[in-house]
């Protein structure tokens, strides 16, 4: 068995979404063998594979605009018999990729699929009519339980981090993509100033710090960062993505994990948040949502910040109990890397036994 796995880079390396899964069917189904290479999409190469795993649609965008034609390559595909898999991840570009190319990449892909995978059913039932060509399945977010196995206590992560141990954290983690999103930690972190609550939100803002590439536009970001503390000292902003080691300090930091999403599908940090034995709120909004609620944790609407507080206050207060490990405890069980992984080959089985008839 053959599959073709589409990524923005060139390994399945690239992604820990992709590589948590693959990893696990490659060890347990030595008859599995994936690829990675764009290149092969393009050439006679992608011909010798059973299934084409399209992960983000948009990751063909520069081939594109280089001359590529992509819906007439996926018809080409199917027209040798190959099974094409897409992965619904989001249901169009993020709002920071606002690029037509990028819609027609995903409008190519989800027209001509074979197979759509769905993170909840909420997504599947918003586009099972639409894309009906396609047959519709759920595979849940799994947790990165090989990736992440030992996680430190909150002594050593405010120690690492260098933190006040008298604060209760709130960690808000991955890149913002718009203005919303830091509106959203702004408006929060000023209502909770005098309750002794910090957010943690370290890709806030990215700025460079070496001298040799700062830029204009990297000191407007400092001066930018600057004032932020003068009004908000309250969220505290490394400025950089962080490594695996800091991102497990800053989940043993805090007390529970905040979505700061405004409007988005799919967040792969809430099955994280549930690995890391917190307690997690967020927007009720898409598939995030459905696992927030599934699991029995707090929902709130971005567009009402009195929603956010309350949602904040209430997850808070779970997690003076025992919430955050039963989170834990639930995805340990439902939804490890293995257990995922298992559904991705019984699917992929499925899908060749179909064209095999």
């Amino acid at each position: 068995m053959k599959i073709f796995i589409a990524l923005f880079e060139d390994t399945l390396r690239a992604q820990p979404y992709v590589y948590t899964y693959t990893d696990v069917i490659s060890r347990m189904h030595p008859d599995v063998t994936f690829g990675a290479m764009q290149g092969d999409f393009w050439t006679d190469k992608i011909f010798e594979y059973d299934i084409v795993h399209i992960m983000w649609p948009n990751c063909f965008t520069g081939a594109v605009n280089k001359g590529g034609d992509f819906a007439k390559r996926l018809q080409e595909i199917k027209e040798h018999h190959i099974a094409i898999v897409v992965t619904c991840h989001n249901l169009q570009p993020h709002a920071n990729v606002t690029d037509s190319v990028s819609a027609a990449c995903y409008d190519f892909a989800y027209r001509n699929c074979d197979v759509m995978i769905h993170l909840g059913e909420t997504s599947k039932k918003l586009v099972e009519k639409t894309y009906s060509q396609a047959r519709h399945v759920v595979i849940p977010h799994h947790v990165y339980d090989e990736v992440y196995t030992q996680m430190p206590t909150r002594e050593e992560s405010i120690k690492a981090l260098h933190l006040r141990d008298d604060k209760t954290y709130i960690l808000a983690f991955g890149v913002f993509r718009s203005e919303k999103e830091r509106d959203l930690i702004r408006k929060a972190a000023r209502q909770l100033r005098k309750e002794n609550v910090e957010f943690l939100a370290p890709s806030f803002y990215m700025l460079s710090w070496s001298p040799r590439i700062i830029g204009r536009n990297s000191l407007r970001r400092i001066v930018t960062l600057g004032k932020h503390y003068l009004r908000y000292p309250n969220i505290k902003v490394a400025g950089k993505r962080c490594s695996d080691e800091e991102l497990l300090w800053y989940y043993g930091a805090s007390k529970i994990a905040f979505i700061q999403r405004t409007d988005i599908l799919n967040s792969g940090n809430v099955p994280l948040g549930y690995l890391m034995g917190k307690v997690v709120v967020g927007p009720k909004i898409g598939n995030i949502a459905e696992l927030l609620q599934a699991y029995g944790n707090p929902t709130f609407d971005p567009t009402d910040t009195d929603s956010v507080i309350n949602a904040i206050r209430q997850a808070l207060r779970l997690a003076d109990g025992n919430k955050g490990i039963e989170n834990r405890e639930k995805a340990i069980k439902e939804i490890t890397s293995s257990k995922i992984a298992q559904m991705h080959y019984q699917l992929y089985s499925e899908i060749i036994r179909k064209y095999a008839e």
